[in-house]
Order: C-alpha cells, then structure tokens, then sequence
C-alpha cells in the first residue's frame, strides 16, 4: 500500500507570526483568516537604499510581491528584468517558479529572502544592465494581453 506524504498547509496566523516575528520592521496592513497584506522597507546590503515592500498573501494560493514603482529606476525600461507587470505606484516581482514555493513553506523564510536577493540583483542590472540573478525572464502581462 503507497503512502503519500501530505503537506502540511500553514495558516494565515502561523505566516504572520513567524513573519512579524522575523521581520520586526515590516507591519501588518490587513489580515483576515484568508489573506494578510504586510509591508515592509527592505534594503539588500548595507551600502544599498530601502525599498518599499509590499507582500499580498492569500490562503492557499502563491504569494504577490510588490515594489514601490517611485523606488524603481528605470522601470518603464523594455528591458526592465523579472517583473509580471507594472502598476501605477507598484510593480509586481518575478521571484520563484509557482513550484517553488507551497503552503507548507514560510514566506519569512523564503518569499522575503528572494525579494532581498531580487532587490541586490536590481541594484547590479540598475550599473551594467545585465541580470545576474539567473531564471526565466517573464514574458510581462502587458505584452501577453493580459493573460
């Protein structure tokens, strides 16, 4: 008889508690029993400035990274590197295949270290124009008519 290992889903509460207990700076803009919104000023080194964050997690699905567009040089750049799209005052990270991340991960342990790490990668393609952060370039929704 197989045995299939189950995944243990984190809540909504386990995420923002091991979150806000890992990443003091960062506040909670809302939270229900399904979805948190947590934002955050994170900086990849020392040297380099504080970016605005804003992480949108729902129950169960992937979680959404956002930067604060006016924190971005460049962005409107065709050649602006990982990113879905962008918005108004934000733009939306490419950080992870969907398979890289599941429900039994922490985002304090994952989500936001990939962030800080997308972030130090920005700050190189920002000086030579090459991205040195590796994956595969998004085609942006922009381009792909939304879908």
């Amino acid at each position: 008889m197989k045995r299939f290992l189950r995944i243990k889903k984190l809540t909504i509460s386990q995420q923002l508690f091991k979150l806000t207990n890992c990443w003091r700076s960062g506040k909670i803009i809302y939270q229900s029993y399904k979805q948190i919104i947590w934002r955050c000023e994170l900086r990849p080194t020392a040297l380099s400035r504080y970016y605005e964050v804003t992480l949108i997690y729902r129950l169960n699905g992937l979680p959404e990274v956002y930067v604060k567009r006016d924190d971005l040089v460049d962005v409107d750049a065709a050649d602006f590197p990982h990113i879905y799209k962008r918005e108004k005052n934000r733009v939306k990270l490419c950080l992870y295949y969907g398979k890289e991340f599941n429900t039994s991960m922490y985002i304090s342990d994952t989500i936001i270290p990939w962030t800080v790490e997308w972030l130090f990668y920005y700050e190189l393609w920002v000086k030579t124009k090459i991205w040195f952060g590796g994956g595969i370039h998004p085609v942006p929704l922009e381009k792909n008519n939304g879908k």
